[in-house]
């Protein structure tokens, strides 16, 4: 590295570009360097390129002594060497800066981290580039310059109009198609939807960056965690000096998007039930909906975290935000002493650094989550592996480097009053996950009566009379609905007829002198035709509907009146216990370690104008339940329990659940079911020992591989 002394400066590239680039993060101007041999940019500031633009003197100390004399710079050797090991860094010049080849040597060996590090690294996040699409969209562009006028803005908008007041005529109608999606033939069509989508998002990111000059090089498909996403390579936005410009490439994506949905809303009113149909209700909610929560999200590295880079004027934002988080968590728990990164106008230092305390812990409940569902996704083994990776890269790994830089700070520096005051902070923090805390187990909970019966027709049949209505109070046995059948009428009078003639040919039979057989013959006929005369009168009698127990007629079918036909499969109405109520549940795995017989709680209905009742647990599943028999639960009806459709289409609980039994401590008047949520007052746990019996119950759950 350079010294003070008169040392020449190393031979910069002659392939390299330097034009103006946005201003600054503090609103000074910048430069772009591009390096063509790579695609690679690279900002500086107005000191770099002060001196970069007088590297013709050839010696350091005519450059400083120069650019200090011309400029209002107070340039020293330090701030020359920062700028050449920036250069040497990256490869900007001819020759190493000492002369040394096997410094470049170094810097590869460098470069190229162990094997076990580049496999996790190509788990983690890869990408397979497919098409070079450049000269394609230049040639295209032409023929859709009308999407970019501003006048599609208002008539995107008139459609949006048009075909939310079109869907609003048919919300049932729209809202229930959802439930195509869950057959292979609707899942086909979810996919083919989503593909279709995503790549008109990465051709809007395209189309824009060669509209405003840009080159497109490649695109393809990025894995992350290897879940699939496209991705189009716009690295030449670099160039544009207009921080506008940036903004419209990175937010054009999310534009088609949304232009497709509103298209896809007003076709969904016209097209005809099926696939078609179904696609484009799939274009008109669930894509624009996940990228918006998803590519707008600032916190990972997808649109919205370029718009708003771009918007604040901050290249590489999460890098120098991050930077200035971690300055600031030293400095508050150490009084650290070490240079700022950046100096920045507070208010935007301020910004960024709340950006960065969210982001940790946005990328905390993200990488969680994502870890769990690659443990789901694979087999225990692998799925345990990769977990682990997940966890271990992601989440402990940036805490432990952290850690370790705090451990080699000099606390001998820290005042008094500021050990004083962490210590009291750790007490606190091991206080909050030791101690047991009042621990209430939530539990999706059904209340209902303890005996309600859905009546139905023992047998197709008409019906007669109607003699109850919904509301309304019946007693065990009491007649509910007649109902008639014209062809046992017709088979009970022809059984009729047939005993009379048969009991005349008895009769006949006794005052004449006709043989013991035959008397035996009209004996056994008018027996046989009593019999069945006998089960058509009972079966007839089966068609009047009774009530079998005392209670309260509930959800009547309407569409009952005298002369329709029924059939077993149609329900009549509810007959509903109001005197004895229960109230069902389904927990979670994790919740049954701390529930037990004979623990107390309330019930809390899912409507605002529902009582609360005190509850009582009186029994819990042993077995986990296979088959959700009480769809109010189950996530496709809004319930909590998430669920999917099993090869006999039951509706399957995702996770290992057990049904759970109360009994409410007073009677509550019922009409109906109502659906909540069941608070029980379990033992106090602390965290670490919620932890831990979590952990215990995982692993002899998947102790057999």
């Amino acid at each position: 590295m350079l010294k003070a002394e008169d040392l020449p400066l190393p031979v910069l590239r002659e392939d390299l570009l330097l034009q103006p680039g946005p201003p600054a993060a503090d609103d000074s101007p910048s430069w772009t360097i591009y390096d063509p041999a790579r695609g690679r940019y690279f900002r500086i500031g107005w000191t770099a390129f002060q001196m970069l633009s007088r590297w013709s003197l050839a010696t350091a100390s005519a450059l400083l002594k120069v650019t200090n004399k011309e400029t209002t710079c107070h340039l020293t050797q330090q701030d020359l060497n920062e700028l050449l090991r920036f250069l040497f860094a990256n490869n900007l010049t001819v020759n190493p800066i000492n002369g040394d080849y096997h410094s470049y040597l170094q810097q590869n060996r460098a470069s190229s981290p162990p094997w076990y590090q580049q496999l996790v690294h190509s788990y983690l996040f890869f990408r397979i580039p497919l098409l070079r699409p450049d000269r394609f969209l230049r040639l295209s562009l032409p023929y859709l310059h009308w999407c970019f006028a501003s006048r599609m803005l208002y008539i995107l908008g008139g459609i949006g109009v048009l075909g939310l007041y079109l869907v609003s005529r048919q919300w049932e109608t729209f809202t229930a198609t959802f439930l195509h999606f869950f057959d292979w033939e609707g899942a086909l069509y979810y996919g083919l939807a989503l593909i279709f989508s995503k790549t008109l998002h990465e051709l809007g990111h395209a189309y824009t960056a060669v509209r405003l000059g840009c080159r497109v090089p490649v695109m393809g498909i990025a894995f992350m965690a290897l879940f699939p996403m496209p991705y189009t390579d716009v690295t030449d936005a670099w160039r544009l000096r207009s921080r506008r410009q940036r903004v419209a490439i990175d937010g054009a994506g999310i534009s088609v998007e949304l232009a497709l949905a509103v298209l896809a809303t007003l076709a969904w009113s016209f097209l005809p039930d099926g696939p078609t149909r179904s696609a484009a209700f799939v274009l008109a909610t669930t894509t624009w909906i996940t990228t918006l929560t998803i590519n707008l999200s600032p916190f990972m590295r997808f649109d919205g975290y370029y718009l708003l880079a771009d918007a604040w004027g901050v290249d590489n934002l999460q890098m120098r935000a991050f930077a200035l988080a971690r300055w600031r968590l030293r400095r508050l728990i150490f009084g650290a002493t070490e240079a700022k990164p950046e100096v920045l106008p507070l208010a935007k230092e301020h910004k960024m650094v709340v950006y960065s305390y969210i982001t940790w812990i946005y990328r905390l409940l993200v990488f969680t989550g994502l870890a769990l569902m690659v443990y789901q996704f694979f087999f225990k083994l692998l799925g345990i592996i990769l977990f682990l990776i997940e966890i271990i890269w992601f989440i402990l790994r940036p805490i432990v480097q952290e850690l370790r830089i705090w451990h080699k700070m000099d606390h001998q520096k820290i005042s008094v009053i500021r050990k004083m005051a962490l210590s009291l902070i750790l007490i606190l923090i091991l206080l909050i996950f030791l101690l047991p805390w009042s621990d209430s187990v939530r539990i999706p909970s059904l209340l209902e009566a303890e005996h309600h019966t859905t009546l139905y027709v023992p047998e197709p049949a008409q019906i007669d009379a109607v003699l109850i209505k919904s509301g309304q109070t019946v007693a065990a046995g009491q007649v509910l609905l007649k109902l008639k059948s014209p062809k046992l009428d017709d088979d009970i009078g022809l059984s009729e007829k047939r005993l009379d003639l048969y009991r005349l040919r008895l009769e006949r039979a006794t005052t004449s002198r006709e043989t013991s057989a035959d008397m035996r013959v009209a004996m056994q006929q008018w027996s046989t035709e009593a019999a069945r005369l006998t089960g058509l009168q009972q079966q007839r009698e089966r068609l009047l509907v009774r009530a079998p127990y005392a209670g309260i007629i509930m959800d009547m079918n309407p569409a009952l009146h005298p002369q329709r036909w029924v059939d077993t499969a149609l329900p009549l109405a509810t007959l509903v216990a109001p005197d004895q109520a229960v109230v069902l549940g389904v927990a979670q795995e994790d919740d049954l370690i701390a529930l037990a017989v004979g623990q107390t709680g309330h019930f809390v209905p899912e409507d605002v104008l529902g009582k609360s009742i005190d509850i009582e647990v009186t029994e819990i599943g042993s077995v986990n339940i296979h088959e959700l028999d009480r769809p109010y639960l189950a996530s496709v009806y809004g319930g909590a329990i998430a669920v999917r459709q099993n090869a006999h289409g039951k509706l399957a609980p995702t996770a290992s659940v057990f049904a759970v039994r109360f009994t409410p401590k007073s009677t509550p008047s019922l009409t109906r079911i109502q659906r909540g949520t069941a608070f029980i007052n379990a033992k106090p746990r602390s965290f670490v020992r919620r932890l831990f019996d979590g952990s215990a119950a995982l692993l002899v759950r998947e102790s057999g591989f």
